[in-house]
């Protein structure tokens, strides 16, 4: 298994993969307030594109095959992990934390000043895993303005923000 940079023709593949991940949510519904019609949604292909175009869109592969990604998108000194998903079948393997890697990388490269997320704080795989990674709470009076904007437009799309937590991975001590 490997982390690569994305390329166009893996594009097609990677709304299999979040919705295929997104219904392990279903084992926890009151911790996301989602329903599984909820869950069908992925990101569009079109900021897919986007995060290619910008290179920062990374795949997890096994055997030639596509098991799990992140997407990103920078604003600011941040780089904001849009979507990270890894198949089921490939969970347990260190995928999701290689891909957090391959993000933190890039921002350190970019010389961004912070990874930062979204995410929901009582699901097993998701905040205790950032924590255990070395993400850290991002208190609400941290928030830059178009992550502020991001979280609104979370909300508008029916996410609900007491369920979620902002997070953040600094690049430089």
């Amino acid at each position: 298994m490997r982390i690569r940079d994305a390329r166009a023709d893996d594009l097609p593949h990677l709304a299999v993969i979040e919705r295929e991940a997104a219904s392990r949510f279903l084992e926890v519904p009151t911790s996301t307030g989602m329903s599984a019609l909820d869950l069908q949604g992925t990101l569009p292909l079109a900021q897919l594109a986007d995060a290619l175009k910008h290179r920062v869109l990374w795949v997890a592969e096994d055997r030639d095959t596509v098991v799990g990604f992140l997407a990103a998108t920078c604003f600011g000194d941040e780089l904001y992990v849009l979507e990270i998903d890894v198949l089921p079948s490939h969970g347990e393997r260190g995928l999701g934390r290689q891909l957090l890697a391959a993000a933190v990388q890039s921002a350190t490269e970019r010389e961004l000043q912070h990874v930062v997320l979204r995410t929901f704080q009582n699901v097993p795989w998701n905040a205790p895993f950032y924590r255990r990674f070395g993400f850290r709470d991002l208190p609400q009076s941290a928030l830059s303005p178009a992550l502020a904007k991001m979280i609104e437009n979370e909300t508008l799309q029916g996410l609900r923000a007491d369920l979620r937590v902002t997070m953040h991975y600094p690049t430089r001590p």
